[in-house]
C-alpha cells in the first residue's frame, strides 16, 4: 500500500518518539472474513532538512503481521544409507476375496 504525501516541519529529533502507525488488513485470496485485522505501529527517530523531500519505504514480514511462512522441502536422499535397488521385477497381485 502507498500513503499520499504531507508536510514536516523541519526538526531534529533526540529519541525515537515519532509514532508511525499501519491498519494491517489480510484476506484470502477469495476474500471473506479477514485473517488478520490489527493495528501495527512503531517508532522513529527522523531528521528533517529545510527545503528537502523524503520518501520512506516501510516493509512489513510476517513477524509484524503475526503470520509466518509455511515452507516445504524434501530431505536429500542418502545413496548410501542401506537401501539396495534392483531391476524391474513383476509383481503377481492376487486380490483376496471380499475386498
Amino acid at each position: 500500500a502507498e500513503t499520499g504525501w504531507g508536510y514536516v516541519i523541519p526538526f531534529a529529533y533526540k529519541s525515537a518518539n515519532v509514532d508511525i502507525v499501519f491498519d494491517l488488513k489480510v484476506v484470502g485470496p477469495l476474500g471473506g472474513d479477514p485473517i488478520i485485522n490489527r493495528k501495527i505501529a512503531g517508532q522513529w527517530r527522523p531528521t528533517w532538512e529545510q527545503s528537502m523531500g523524503y520518501s520512506y519505504k516501510v516493509t512489513l514480514t510476517g513477524g509484524e503481521s503475526g503470520l509466518e511462512p509455511i515452507k516445504f522441502g524434501v530431505e536429500p536422499w542418502d545413496a548410501n544409507d542401506g537401501w539396495g535397488s534392483a531391476e524391474g521385477q513383476e509383481i503377481t497381485f492376487s486380490p483376496v476375496a471380499g475386498n
